[in-house]
Formats: C-alpha cells, structure tokens, sequence
C-alpha cells in the first residue's frame, strides 16, 4: 500500500513536470505579441504568482491563465516561478486598482502556542480580508495586526474573528487605516468566547483616520462571550486629522502639508513599530509615502 502510494505521488510530480515542458515547448520560438494574444480576457478568479530570479523577489503578477503565466516568464529566463493560490491578487498597474482582492486566513494556535498575522491592504479597487484566529489549546496566543490606506474609490472589507475555544489563551486584534479622496473602509469583528475557554483574555481594536470629507468608514466590532470568568474588551473610533497635533507640528516651523504627512505616519506607525520584519517595514512605508504624495 505505501509503495503504491509513493508510485502515485511520483506519477503525479512526472505529470506535473511533463505538462509544464509541453507548455515551453508550445511557447518557443513565439514572439510576445503572440503571447499577448493568447492571455484571455475574462475567465475565473485571478491568481497572484512571485516571480523570482537569483533567490530574489523579480516581480509580481496577476493574470486569469495561469498557464500563460508560466509560459511567458520561463521563456523569458526567469529561473523560478512561485504560485501563491488563492490568496491575494495585486495589480502592476496604479498599485492595484482594477483588480480584485480576496484573501482568507484560519491561523490555529494550539497548546502553547503563537500564532501571529499582519494585513495590509494598499492595492486592488476591491479588497476583502476574512480572518479566523482560533485558540484551540490552553496557553496559546494571536497578534492579529492590519493596517490599510485606501484613496481614489478604493473599497477595503475586513471581516475579523477571534475564536477562544479553550481556557488560559489570549488574543490581541489591531487594526487601523487611513482614507482619503472617495474610498471607503468597512470592519467587522467578533470575538467569541466559548463555554470552556475560562480565564480568556482576549481585546479588538479599529481605528481609521478620515482624510477628505467624501472618505467613511463602518466599524461594527462585537462580543459573544459564553464564559464568566474573562477579560475582553472592543473598542472603534472614525476621526478627521488631529488639530492639535497638527498645530503644535506647524509651530515649529513645519508646512502644513508635512504636517499632516508627519501626522498620518504617526498613526499608523502603531502598526509598523510591531512589525519585526524590517524589508516588508520599508516597502509599506514607501507604499503609504507614495499615497501620501497625492494627498
């Protein structure tokens, strides 16, 4: 029974490999333009692949045809493609807008255990994030971090929850974002706390920061909490720029327009300052100062 099955997952790999040679086969010797032609124009759900070339990062890219994809970019003597399914979708062009992002994350932490996410919404014109935290054994724990600017007609939906399932866990949900121009930003949250799961500790936390008048956000955070003996909490707040801090910038001699730049990387670096990694900490930072530009 174990040899047949080693035989069929072997079987399976040869296959695999066989079809993505008959894919190059296909493509050698065709022009771009030829391969422009065959990537079609409506089809499923787009797929995001990592291209990368010498260990590192090339490009990113999203496409129906998947299959077009790897033709292209192998026939172009890129060494290795990576296909991340169905996770994000983000665009080359405008960072995104056009596309369409959908994203689903169960991160389970079991006895003793951490499990930790971060969530950035930057790109897509739609972006939809459905998060399940599930703390499945006593002492485990989750940071749950998000952080989104959304400008232009962007729409970001971030659907939480934090699901305490056994007794002695903690969880920790942040997440704040900037909106500018007409886009709009909608949070919902829960945290259940199931019978069992005595002595939780578990808090939610959205924050979002108005930049125009024609920006708004919903936040609708929530409880459910089946156990008397826990310390949760939630909390949400929709706000315009400080005044305060604005002014107290300005009296030092800084534009106003710096100003406020200063101030909305002030609130989001709440977020930033949690994160370890500190290449992903210099493309966000790049990304939001890029859209900060426009503000």
């Amino acid at each position: 029974m174990v040899k047949r099955r080693r035989h069929q997952r072997r079987h399976r790999r040869h296959q695999a490999v066989r079809r993505i040679e008959s894919i190059l086969d296909a493509v050698r010797g065709r022009d771009r333009d030829d391969l422009d032609r065959r990537q079609p124009e409506r089809g499923p759900r787009p797929r995001l692949l990592d291209v990368e070339r010498d260990g590192r990062l090339f490009d990113r890219l999203a496409a129906l045809d998947f299959e077009y994809l790897l033709a292209r970019n192998f026939a172009a003597g890129l060494d290795t493609l990576r296909l991340l399914l169905p996770q994000s979708v983000l665009g080359r062009a405008q960072n995104g807008h056009g596309f369409w992002q959908d994203e689903h994350g169960t991160p389970l932490a079991f006895r003793d255990a951490t499990a930790n996410t971060l969530n950035i919404a930057l790109g897509a014109t739609t972006s939809r994030l459905d998060l399940n935290a599930q703390m499945l054994g006593p002492g485990s724990s989750s940071e749950m971090l998000g952080l989104y600017f959304a400008d232009a007609d962007q729409h970001f939906d971030h659907n939480t929850s934090q699901d305490h399932v056994s007794p002695n866990a903690f969880s920790d949900l942040l997440f704040k974002g900037a909106l500018d121009d007409r886009s709009r930003a909608v949070f919902r949250g829960i945290i259940r706390v199931h019978p069992k799961a005595q002595q939780s500790d578990a808090y939610q936390t959205n924050r979002n920061l108005l930049l125009s008048e024609e920006a708004s956000a919903d936040t609708l955070p929530n409880l459910e909490i089946a156990a008397d003996d826990v310390k949760c909490s939630h909390g949400a707040t929709v706000g315009q720029l400080d005044e305060d801090s604005l002014f107290y910038i300005m009296s030092r001699g800084i534009p106003q327009e710096r100003a406020e730049r200063l101030v909305v990387m002030g609130f989001l670096g709440e977020i930033l300052l949690k994160v370890s990694l500190g290449g992903v900490v210099e493309k966000i930072t790049s990304e939001i100062e890029r859209k900060l530009a426009n503000v």
